[in-house]
């Protein structure tokens, strides 16, 4: 809703706005209550990559049988990526599902990157290791899954 004449103005405040902050100091950040709402548990993210990631794939014809599995895999104490390929071009989306994993879905051969050409073909074994291996280190994900 901004008009092209508010911009000036409104990088102004920015700028100030950034300036200000940096005149603060960092302190530490006053510690919850006790009975804290449990939105605001410690979120405990394990040992960092060493333990892996667990990966459940298939074909999104099945999604809810996949995500059964993800969940049950997630509340055995793994942490799990899915993903969920149709036979179509749909770009791919991704979503960290309340039940505790990362679910990545999309066409099998539609994008996953910006930079990626609108359809590539491809297996769905190729398709899944190219996609684990984009994501394998920020997500944690086992060398061989």
């Amino acid at each position: 809703a901004c008009e092209p004449r508010d911009v000036g103005r409104l990088m102004a405040t920015l700028e100030a706005g950034f300036a200000e902050g940096r005149k603060r100091s960092i302190g530490l950040a006053a510690p919850l209550p006790q009975g804290a709402s449990p939105a605001f548990r410690r979120f405990d993210a394990g040992d960092g990559l060493a333990d892996g990631m667990a990966v459940i794939a298939g074909r999104s014809l099945h999604r809810a049988r996949h995500r059964q599995r993800a969940a049950e895999a997630v509340a055995g104490g793994q942490r799990v990526s899915l993903f969920l390929f149709g036979p179509t071009v749909l770009y791919h989306r991704v979503r960290f599902d309340p039940a505790g994993y990362w679910e990545q879905a999309g066409g099998l051969f539609g994008r996953s990157e910006r930079s990626d050409p609108p359809l590539r073909l491809t297996s769905f074994r190729a398709r899944l290791a190219r996609e684990a291996a984009r994501v394998r280190v920020v997500r944690g994900l086992e060398e061989n899954f």
